[in-house]
């Protein structure tokens, strides 16, 4: 029986998000497990995949953490001290395992790290002196062999390896920011005259930023003195200076966030051309 304690303190209320909740809706809980183990025949007994499976791929969102249960009872999991086990949920995309029978599968797929997973991680990070992984960046494990576990009631312990080829983390704010700022540089609008397109821009698709994002004029801030020129040769002409504007007083964009997607968008990797284009956009 069940004892009530008036004096214990009341269980956190899981907030779930958007994501959540239409997978909630869809029947499903977020993109499969990635598991290290399948079985041949439909409805047989699972079999351990062969020591140097590789498997990885990008980064598609925030890492998160999901408290560990026991691979029999299911029954959440403790250590000693009474602190929860917790395992790292990482989503990736890995078309290699995209079921051709299912027509919604698109790749995407959810690590569940921990144990000697986790310490091959933490080795790799601590190897590449990152603290942090942004979206993008790839990961991949691979099964290295076997260890036997200390309760002999289980199976023995997995070993890996993980390489990880990083790419910056941004708060999320900022990735909002950017996100918002590349959608309007790549979705036409119905209204607005049509401007030239600036030299060097990379993407036809980007027009629809000269193109007008709304029928009411831009306050332009006053341009500084001319931006040096890029290593590559790229200058910055008034138009560039003119779709951030455009950006941040139409689309609400922050400076910072307006000025990488328009040099992202038109020299990605250029870095003099995005200093140019960073000091020739005043504060």
């Amino acid at each position: 029986m069940v004892e009530f304690n008036p004096g214990a303190p009341a269980a956190p209320i899981h907030q779930g998000s958007e994501d959540e909740a239409y997978n909630l809706l869809a029947g499903q809980a977020g993109p499969p497990a990635i598991a290290w183990n399948h079985s041949p025949i439909p409805g047989g007994p699972k079999q351990d995949l062969p020591v140097g499976t590789r498997i990885g791929g990008p980064i598609t969102g925030a890492l998160t953490t999901r408290q560990s249960t026991d691979p029999q009872t299911r029954e959440p999991q403790f250590y000693q001290d009474g602190n929860k086990k917790l395992d790292l949920i990482i989503p990736v995309n890995v078309p290699e395992l995209i079921d051709p029978s299912n027509p919604d599968d698109n790749g995407d797929r959810r690590f569940f790290v921990r144990s000697k997973m986790l310490v091959a991680m933490k080795e790799e990070m601590k190897r590449l002196k990152v603290d942090k992984l942004g979206v993008g960046t790839r990961i991949y494990f691979t099964l290295t062999g076997y260890q036997p576990n200390k309760n002999p009631a289980y199976s023995p312990s997995k070993l890996f390896t993980c390489e990880i080829q990083p790419v910056p983390w941004t708060p999320p704010q900022e990735q909002a920011n950017q996100a918002a700022a590349q959608q309007m540089l790549a979705q036409p609008t119905q209204q607005g005259s049509p401007v030239s397109t600036p030299q060097g821009w990379a993407d036809p698709a980007a027009q629809a930023i000269q193109q007008g994002l709304g029928a009411q004029p831009v306050q332009q801030a006053p341009t500084q003195a001319a931006a040096p020129a890029p290593a590559q040769g790229l200058q910055v002409t008034q138009e560039h200076i003119d779709t951030v504007n455009t950006l941040i007083n139409q689309g609400g964009i922050p400076r910072d966030a307006a000025v990488e997607a328009v040099a992202k968008k038109t020299a990605e990797g250029d870095q003099a051309f995005f200093q140019a284009l960073n000091n020739s956009v005043p504060f």
